[in-house]
């Protein structure tokens, strides 16, 4: 994980103001060049975005958002590429990552413990 990925996720998960190189956040948010890629609700769920922009620097991003999350019971979820196409991995399962929407990552990790437990 990058030094500024590391710096943006702790600041980020701690509610604090960070800024450092091309990504910042305000403890709720996270932007990178100006798009949002990340918020938290309330009840502090995590909600990502690609913002329409399928770069290794917003995948790296979010992967540092997802690895730093502390998500309970699962590996740590991860973003990765295959065929120019974006996907979401958790546990043993991989779903399309929509491009330019939020998704949560609380709600899919939910999902799919639900489906898991149902076919074991």
């Amino acid at each position: 994980m990058r030094k500024v990925t590391r710096t943006i996720a702790e600041a980020f998960y701690s509610g604090v103001a960070k800024a450092s190189g091309n990504t910042c956040t305000d403890g709720d948010n996270v932007w990178l060049h100006g798009n949002k890629i990340a918020e938290k609700d309330e009840f502090g769920n995590l909600y990502i975005s690609n913002a329409g922009w399928k770069s290794n620097t917003t995948k790296e991003r979010l992967n540092g958002l997802l690895e730093l999350g502390n998500f309970r019971q699962f590996p740590v979820p991860h973003i990765f590429q295959k065929n120019f196409k974006w996907f979401l991995s958790i546990s043993k399962t991989v779903v399309p990552f929509p491009s330019n929407e939020f998704v949560s990552v609380e709600s899919e990790i939910n999902k799919i413990a639900k489906w898991e437990g149902e076919i074991a």
